[in-house]
């Protein structure tokens, strides 16, 4: 008889990821989380070319409006690119999950040899995938994905 070493809590966290296929949980640690918000907005502001003194502090949940759809493609990869060459990203991108993901898979896991970046413009058809697999694209099945919401999103919009 194999011996469950989890808590109630962790018993709960894991049969609702396994039901459901993912979670919806609050950011534990919210330090990471906004240093990887502010590194992405400096890259925003930088593509964009907009200054500091003109950043308003919803820059992300309205990037739609200084971003063409012709551009939209060139703007991820720049992102990507960037926020891969930063030395700290990994690491606040996994603390952001990290006791989440201790409790649904422990600390074995295979984290992401890159980072990606997936951006929905709102009403905007062509960049809808119709199912998401990191898989396809040369990461290993056996890892989490940790999807961090940037923007207010809904419906058409994510970020």
């Amino acid at each position: 008889m194999a011996i469950n070493y989890l808590s109630e809590e962790e018993n709960l966290i894991s049969k609702k990821f396994l039901s459901d296929g993912y979670l919806i949980v609050d950011i534990s640690e919210i330090n990471s989380y906004q240093w990887i918000e502010n590194k992405i907005k400096k890259l925003v502001l930088k593509f964009l070319k907009i200054s500091k003194k003109d950043l308003h502090n919803d820059i992300l949940d309205n990037v739609h409006e200084h971003l063409s759809l012709n551009e939209l493609n060139m703007f991820r990869m720049y992102i990507i690119e960037e926020i891969n060459k930063l030395k700290d990203f990994k690491f606040h991108y996994f603390t952001v999950a990290k006791d989440l993901i201790y409790k649904i898979v422990g600390n074995e896991l295979a984290m992401q040899k890159k980072i990606n970046l997936s951006i929905q413009l709102p009403n905007d058809s062509s960049s809808i995938l119709p199912v998401h697999s990191d898989v396809w694209s040369g990461d290993s099945p056996f890892e989490i994905v940790v999807w961090l919401p940037l923007v207010n999103c809904f419906k058409t919009k994510s970020m």
